[in-house]
């Protein structure tokens, strides 16, 4: 089982995953669910993100408590898109039974971001607008102060380091940095932007999506061999 989390996006994660669940779902055995957990959708989703990361995990603590009681001996592995990956590892934080090699983290930023880098997290507002977003909270979005780089939710988070995860980055990410999404040097590099999972088949070659296939078939081939 495959539980996909998506980044902080303006649509439907079932539609952001489409093309990657199709992928996924071609490979025996392998169920993608992709639950939807913002509070927010459509237009300027961002400015009407009102919770933070521990609310928005409720919604996927509670899809993968549904799995793990419906199949109690299946292998369950989070994929977790930028803000999905920063969730992902939230989980992996507070449910014992979820180990590093559990996650792959896409363009996760692990180690915050810098929101003086080409227009901050929220990629259209003009950088003076995020700096006063930054400095003095005017509007409720608890999660962009808890993304931003040297946040005291990130500490804690990287209290609890998953060294042995498996990240992906792009090469020409420019809203995540190369140093946060690939904390320890292991990273999967493919030649893409932030944008890694696309919904486009033309541009699924250069996304994340082969590797993340590939690395779901390696982790079912090492958890059939140990319980056969």
């Amino acid at each position: 089982m495959v539980i996909a989390i998506q980044g902080w996006s303006e649509s439907k994660a079932a539609r952001n995953f489409s093309l990657a669940r199709k992928e996924l779902e071609n490979i025996p055995g392998v169920k993608v669910l992709i639950p939807e957990y913002l509070d927010a959708t459509g237009k300027f989703t961002k400015f009407r993100s009102h919770k933070k990361v521990h609310e928005y995990a409720i919604v996927i603590r509670q899809a993968y408590d549904n799995v793990r009681r419906e199949y109690p001996n299946a292998r369950i592995i989070l994929v977790g898109h930028s803000l999905g990956g920063v969730i992902a590892r939230y989980l992996h934080r507070t449910i014992s039974e979820i180990s590093d090699k559990d996650l792959i983290l896409v363009a996760a930023p692990n180690h915050g971001i810098d929101y003086r880098t080409l227009g901050g997290p929220f990629g259209i507002v003009a950088l003076p607008v995020v700096e006063l977003l930054a400095t003095r909270p005017l509007c409720n979005v608890p999660v962009f102060f808890q993304l931003l780089k040297g946040s005291k939710f990130l500490k804690v988070l990287n209290e609890l380091p998953a060294k042995n995860a498996y990240y992906i980055v792009g090469s020409r990410d420019s809203t995540v940095s190369r140093e946060s999404a690939d904390p320890f040097g292991t990273a999967r590099v493919v030649d893409c932007d932030h944008h890694l999972i696309p919904r486009n088949p033309e541009k699924a070659a250069t996304s994340a999506i082969p590797e993340i296939v590939k690395i779901v078939k390696k982790e079912l081939v090492k958890t059939e061999t140990a319980s056969s």
